[in-house]
């Protein structure tokens, strides 16, 4: 974040996507979302940023695909969901990340929110 700002960029809010990650081969070990949020917490703690999260897979990951296709006739291939607020206000609640709340003043298109994203989205690779 110093490296960003450094180059004069003013960066008030992150997103971070990609979230937890779900086991796909037998051994595979992630974090449950806790373990996640505190990695989330110390890594960020001096940022003064607004952070914002995508879930990742763990969501969704676990689909029972057999179950979706018997009822809907179709094996899911490409799933969008959505989290309902209160679940996601729980769990920064939970793990005491802070968030801001605004009312919602207007209806934004995709391209109108594409835009809006593109004036604060920076692309960070962390490595361990």
């Amino acid at each position: 974040m110093q490296a960003i700002r450094a180059n004069g960029h003013a960066v008030t809010h992150m997103e971070h996507a990609g979230g937890v990650g779900v086991p796909y081969k037998a051994g595979e070990v992630f974090p449950q979302p806790a373990e996640y949020a505190a990695m989330v917490a110390k890594v960020t703690a001096d940022w003064g940023v607004t952070l914002m999260f995508e879930p990742g897979r763990v969501i969704t990951g676990k689909l029972d695909a057999l179950a979706i296709a018997e009822a809907t006739g179709d094996i899911p291939q490409n799933i969008n969901f959505a989290i309902k607020t209160m679940v996601a206000r729980n769990f920064l609640d939970a793990n005491d990340i802070a968030y801001e709340l605004a009312p919602s003043e207007a209806m934004l298109t995709a391209a109108d929110v594409a835009e809006q994203a593109r004036q604060y989205t920076v692309l960070i690779e962390c490595y361990d």
